[in-house]
């Protein structure tokens, strides 16, 4: 070999070696661009999750009741008692209209009952005045026959006389 194919394969491999070299540098480039964006995007998901850290630490607070005197939980759950303690009235009022309904209709009845038996008891009343009123007729005709009968005897008994 001569030294001119030395130089030559010594250029070339020097050449590939400085080609490479170059495409190294590009890449560890492209490597720290990478890890400066990385840097930058794991800055602000730091940031947003010291954020979200915040916000979920205030609602702890609020639904602890950090500030207040009750938490949100029991405030909750008095608001839930008394929804029971409603709806236990409102059926506890239904329920009672219904034993209100059932003494109303027994009432009804029990009305409808004394009101026949008046009506019974009126209607005999009615009867009984009629009767009474026939019996005063019937005395009243009597009477005015009895009358009526001596008038006819006193007449007679003056034709009699004043014949005699």
């Amino acid at each position: 070999m001569t030294s001119q194919g030395r130089n030559t394969k010594a250029e070339i491999l020097i050449n590939e070696f400085i080609k490479d070299l170059d495409r190294t540098a590009i890449k560890i480039d492209n490597l720290l661009n990478e890890i400066k964006e990385s840097k930058i995007s794991f800055a602000s998901t730091k940031s947003e999750l010291t954020y979200l850290i915040n916000s979920v630490q205030d609602l702890s607070l609020i639904i602890r009741g950090g500030g207040s005197t009750k938490s949100i939980l029991t405030r909750l759950a008095l608001v839930e008692n008394s929804i029971e303690n409603i709806y236990k009235y409102i059926n506890k009022d239904y329920f009672n209209e219904i034993e209100l309904v059932k003494k109303v209709a027994i009432l009804e009845q029990k009305i409808e009952t004394i009101l026949g038996y008046v009506n019974d008891r009126t209607k005999d009343a009615e009867i009984l005045k009629i009767s009474e009123a026939d019996k005063i007729g019937k005395w009243k005709f009597y009477a005015t026959i009895i009358t009526g009968i001596f008038t006819l005897l006193g007449s007679v008994a003056a034709v009699v006389v004043s014949l005699l």
